[in-house]
């Protein structure tokens, strides 16, 4: 689903929830696919993603996006950020999203 009104708390909502989950002891893997990026910096800091992004990738390449990168991983669960929160795990989004999105 491609939903790109704002401001309804979307983001907010998963991002509680996901925590809730986890807390609750359910194992959660959460998935942001807004090239916004808000959930991923709702989790982890910009300094954590960078490196992040650089080492193991983000949602582009574990997306099958034509334009993403070689070197990156291909495997989906080399992507996933572990531990953001208690129980909870992140697959981080990037704005090249935006270009896979739209074209």
């Amino acid at each position: 689903m491609c939903q790109s009104k704002s401001g309804v708390g979307k983001t907010a909502i998963s991002v509680n929830f996901a925590a809730y989950c986890g807390r609750e002891g359910m194992r959660t893997l959460l998935v942001d696919c807004d090239p916004q990026t808000n959930a991923t910096f709702s989790c982890i800091r910009g300094e954590d993603w960078v490196e992040h992004a650089k080492q193991y990738g983000t949602m582009p390449p574990c997306s099958g996006a034509e334009h993403c990168r070689r070197d990156q991983p291909q495997r989906r669960e080399d992507v996933i950020k572990k531990g953001v929160f208690k129980n909870v795990d992140l697959v981080p989004s990037h704005i090249s999203l935006f270009s896979w999105i739209w074209t």
